[in-house]
Parts: C-alpha cells; structure tokens; sequence
C-alpha cells in the first residue's frame, strides 16, 4: 500500500478548499514564526509599541462566548463556532490590518499577556479569529486560562485584586 513510504506526519491545512498535507517533522521546519504586538486602540502589529506604558481594562460580561462553540469545536454540528461579533462587542479585541496575502497558521499559537483582576479569581479567553471584508468573524482557535492555574492545572494558586500577572496561553488539544 505504500503507507510506510509517506511522512511521519499528516497535518489538515484549513481553509475554503481545506487539504491534507504529509510533514516530515515537527514542528514545521520551513515555519516562519511572526509576533504581534498588543497596541493601545485595539491595534495589533508586528511592530513593537513604543509610546508610554498603557493597558485596557473591561467590565465582565457573563454572556460572553455563547458564540464560540462547544469546548470541541469538532462536534459537529453542535461545535461549529458562529460568527464572533457578537462576543467581540462585549470584549478587548486587538486587530491587524489586512494581511498583504493568505497566510498559513500552523501549530500552536501562544499569546504571552499581562493581566490583573479586581477580584480574587478570573478566567482568561483568547481567541484567534479570520476577520473577513464584511465584518465577520470566524473563530480560528481559542484558549481558555483559570487565573488559580495560571502555573499548571495542578497547582492552586492564590489570585490577588490588583496584582499583575504573566500568563502564557496557548491551545493545549486534551
């Protein structure tokens, strides 16, 4: 059958004419990895910000993420994540300007962030979405962060109002 003949890997590159693609590593060796920098007005850019330190606060919307899905955003059809504008409005959104071309996201994206919270608890979500000409928004890939797990989901740590936090988050299948 030839199947010991093909790559170790097969990833699934989505898209509008989604595929699968044979690797011989990972990650990906030819990858090109980009950061993007948090800008005040809800910009994000390659560029590093220089102005004065500044930082967004926003007041908790328990409704927001109705329109992320399912925690399985593969259950079909119950997971499939709807247009995100709605939850936007309700949240701190950083955006790019358009990209010049298609670009492929392949892995894990992490975002390293900042954060404190005016009470002793607080749940970070992250969300990579596709912003298209019209306005919509499809979700990408999200990431969900317990402030008290902030180290590892074994330890229980303290959360104190006011207090600034590093946070790495990055989507962690399982």
């Amino acid at each position: 059958t030839g199947i010991m003949n093909e790559p170790p890997i097969t990833i699934r590159v989505q898209g509008p004419e989604s595929k699968w693609r044979y690797e011989n590593e990972w990650p990906v060796a030819r990858r090109k990895e980009t950061t993007f920098y948090l800008h005040p007005g809800g910009a994000l850019d390659s560029k590093l910000y220089e102005g004065k330190d500044e930082s967004d606060s926003f007041d908790h919307n328990a409704t927001v993420g109705v329109c992320r899905g399912l925690e399985d955003e593969w259950a079909f059809p119950f997971g499939l994540p709807m247009d995100q504008r709605d939850d936007e409005a309700l949240s701190l959104t950083y955006t790019t300007q358009p990209l010049p071309e298609d670009t492929e996201i392949t892995g894990a994206p992490v975002m390293k962030l900042f954060v404190s919270t005016s009470a002793d608890e607080g749940i970070i979500s992250v969300k990579l979405n596709d912003v298209a000409p019209d306005g919509s928004s499809a979700l990408i890939t999200s990431s969900v962060l317990n402030l008290a797990q902030r180290e590892s989901r074994e330890a229980i740590l303290t959360v104190k109002p006011g207090e600034v936090y590093r946070i790495v988050m990055k989507k962690v299948d399982g």
